[in-house]
């Protein structure tokens, strides 16, 4: 009888640190990862190009790292590059004849999509005496605008306020991608820290969002149409602490509310309120 007692208390004291285990997994999974965020469209400023002795904005990231780099083909010249959180899922290149585009994401460490991507000197080539190929690109392509900015008191804001102004703005954007806009504002200086515009794989589900925490509003948005990406990405954004009780009930309990007459989809929780609308254009 003493040996049963015995048995039961081990499998019991067993069954205790494995549920303490699974908790602090769970929690280890939900933490985030800091991540490099940046753009490079086709000019002279190539730090996002090459980030080894520069230090890149950054951004905390929920899930990993994305690193997405586009490339042309006949050429193999660097065309666009941008440095940010991974919102699809895509790992891989696409193999489009013009402009492939190869997304790299990574979860391993902090700042790991900081790999260089500046291109080996070229040499000179033999003269080629092969046949011309006519390639076209895939229909439905259009221009989003591209740029990207991050706050400094003499920092040029031509990307926040006149994305059409910018030199070298525009870059084509295959139909299963669509043009974006991220905009985080810090609250306790009421300036914008980051803004970019640019042309990246939807997320699932792709729809416009804003969180607001207790120092920063970050608002991504979403559109398909020809240079859509045009506006100042801003969304209703409820303060923080919201839901559907006016703010009070259990903090450890999320609150979602829908509106018929905004079209807009409230989650508050007692971390951050998201603001969730149906994709439209911007």
């Amino acid at each position: 009888m003493m040996a049963i007692k015995k048995n039961e208390r081990t499998i019991f004291h067993r069954l205790q640190w494995s549920v303490v285990l699974a908790v602090v997994l769970n929690i280890q999974g939900t933490e985030a990862i800091l991540c490099n965020r940046c753009q490079y469209s086709v000019g002279p400023l190539r730090d996002c190009v090459n980030p080894t002795n520069v230090s890149l904005p950054t951004v905390n990231c929920s899930a990993a790292c994305l690193t997405s780099v586009r490339t042309i083909v006949a050429t193999g010249d660097l065309y666009y590059i941008e440095r940010g959180c991974d919102l699809s899922g895509t790992n891989g290149c696409d193999g489009l004849p013009v402009i492939e585009q190869c997304d790299y994401k990574c979860s391993d460490r902090d700042l790991c999509n900081d790999k260089n991507y500046e291109p080996a000197p070229k040499t000179t080539p033999e003269p080629w005496t092969g046949s011309t190929t006519i390639i076209t690109e895939t229909p439905g392509t259009r221009d989003c605008y591209s740029c990207v900015y991050s706050y400094h008191p003499d920092a040029i804001t031509t990307c926040v306020n006149d994305p059409s102004a910018v030199p070298y703005g525009k870059v084509r954007c295959s139909p299963d991608r669509v043009c974006t806009i991220f905009r985080q504002w810090i609250k306790g200086e009421n300036v914008v820290r980051s803004f970019s515009r640019s042309c990246l794989p939807p997320p699932n589900p792709t729809v416009n969002s804003c969180v607001e925490d207790t120092n920063f509003i970050t608002y991504n948005t979403y559109c398909s149409p020809e240079l859509c990406n045009s506006g100042d990405g801003m969304l209703p954004c409820p303060p923080p602490g919201g839901g559907g009780d006016g703010g009070g009930g259990d903090p450890g309990k999320a609150a979602t509310i829908f509106s018929s007459s905004t079209g807009l989809i409230w989650i508050a929780t007692s971390a951050a309120v998201v603001v969730l609308s149906n994709y439209h254009s911007i």
